[in-house]
């Protein structure tokens, strides 16, 4: 059982002291009384206390002049002291009490809960800061000890023979392994730390994008089943529901993709691919998002021969990498396509003129959950997926994928390198992704449910 812990309680009536005393009742408490600010002043050179309550209105010594003078003893400067007052209500007074130490002003009569809640988070405080201390001087103790022994073994080990010089050496290795382990040990927990971290912004994020086209289907589907709709707006209606149904499904197949690629289950059905088509085909998806924003999409494509690949995951990278461009760029901005052959590569390089990426963030770009504003208000939706599928797919290609960026609104490059061929390897589980767009209508939405 832990001691009691000390309280003072300062006033010039009895009966306020009595008071105090019934509202404090605890046997963990050890209620010290004073009815002056000069006996307070005394109790206090005498012993710690975890919390001072002081009467302002006393003879003598007031309570102003008594909370200066404890504050102005070293040992006592940081302990708590609250003001009780029945006069001084004026934000004068006040203030003079905050500016003298007080922690909190209290004015009476006041509810015996409140003074006894405060009074035990004070008490709290007074004891983690006392095991703090005591810690503090165990270890303190502890490495007194440890730095004695250690200079006594120095001092013998500086008597023995040369002999126990590789002894000492060993000792050094060990030391420096030790060392080494401990430092790989805190990466290891940072890094754990970070992930953990990731995994709950990346699980708002999810509930957050897997609600918006849901709200919308909710809305819509409401809309349909009230029979208020005409013909117009019963097409509208429809194509919101299957646009964003389809949203929904591209953000679950892109978890499973994730899944595949980690567990070692996600393969390739290799054979020649033209990639200009794949191209092609990805820019008639992006392209009425891009018409929408007024982006001006260029293309510089070379006769490339058709590569070794698996034609619907290349195009599932393209595709990924192209909305990912227009999404970012700003209205009236512009996004440059290229494909060369170099050396025995194929170059694919897309090029915008959006928001650009921070140096901060580029190391990251391909990490999967990762978004340089991954709160749940940003202007942008998404998991922090794309990007993350984009190298796994590259790489499973054999080929590499990089960003570049100079930084906050000067565009962004992510050039995308693969081999001419590469081995084959068995069929994959499933297919890849299909581009959807998600259209969540809000004040529609809004409006149908309302």
């Amino acid at each position: 059982m832990t001691d009691p812990v000390n309280i003072l309680l300062v006033d010039d009536h009895e009966e306020n002291l009595l008071a105090l005393e019934a509202i404090l009742v605890d046997p963990s408490f050890n209620l010290v009384r004073a009815s002056s600010g000069r006996a307070a002043l005394k109790e206090v050179l005498r012993r710690d206390f975890a919390l001072i309550l002081l009467d302002v209105a006393m003879p003598d010594l007031d309570g102003y002049e008594t909370a200066e003078l404890i504050r102005g003893r070293d040992r006592s400067r940081q302990t708590p002291i609250i003001f009780l007052t029945a006069n001084n209500r004026s934000d004068s007074h006040v203030f003079r009490g905050y500016a003298v130490g007080a922690v909190d002003y209290l004015f009476k009569p006041f509810t015996p809960e409140v003074l006894s809640s405060k009074v035990a988070v004070f008490v709290e405080l007074f004891r983690q800061r006392e095991m703090l201390r005591r810690q503090t001087e165990a270890l303190l103790r502890a490495q007194e000890e440890l730095e004695e022994r250690v200079r006594a073994r120095t001092r013998d080990l500086a008597v023995v023979n040369e002999a126990l010089r590789e002894e000492i050496e060993e000792r050094k290795l060990v030391e420096a392994e030790r060392l080494a382990l401990l430092e790989r040990e805190q990466g290891a927990r940072a890094q754990a730390e970070s992930v953990n971290r990731m995994k709950d912004e990346f699980l708002a994020t999810l509930s957050h994008e897997l609600r918006t086209p849901l709200n919308a289907i909710l809305g819509w589907a409401h809309l349909l089943m009230s029979g208020k709709a005409d013909p117009g707006m019963a097409e509208r209606a429809i194509s919101v529901i299957r646009n964003n149904a389809l949203a929904q499904s591209q953000l679950i197949e892109d978890l499973l993709d994730v899944s595949r690629v980690i567990s070692g289950k996600l393969r390739l059905n290799i054979g020649p691919v033209h990639l200009r088509d794949v191209i092609e085909a990805a820019l008639d998806s992006v392209s009425p998002a891009a018409e929408a924003k007024a982006i001006t999409i260029e293309r510089d494509f070379e006769n490339i021969d058709p590569v070794n690949g698996d034609s619907d995951r290349l195009q599932q990278v393209v595709w990924n990498l192209l909305s990912n461009a227009v999404k970012f760029t700003p209205r009236d901005g512009r996004v440059t396509v290229r494909l060369s052959r170099r050396a025995d590569d194929v170059v694919f390089a897309v090029e915008d003129s959006g928001i650009g990426i921070t140096s901060e963030f580029l190391p990251y770009v391909f990490d999967r959950f990762s978004q340089a504003d991954a709160s749940v208000t940003r202007r942008h939706g998404g998991l922090g997926l794309g990007m993350a599928i984009v190298r796994y797919l590259t790489e499973l290609h054999g080929g590499t994928v990089r960003a570049e960026s100079a930084g906050d609104n000067q565009g962004a490059t992510f050039t995308l390198v693969l081999p001419t061929r590469i081995g084959a390897q068995p069929n994959p589980e499933a297919g890849g992704l299909k581009p959807a767009r998600a259209e969540d209508d809000s004040p529609d939405v809004v409006r149908n449910l309302a």
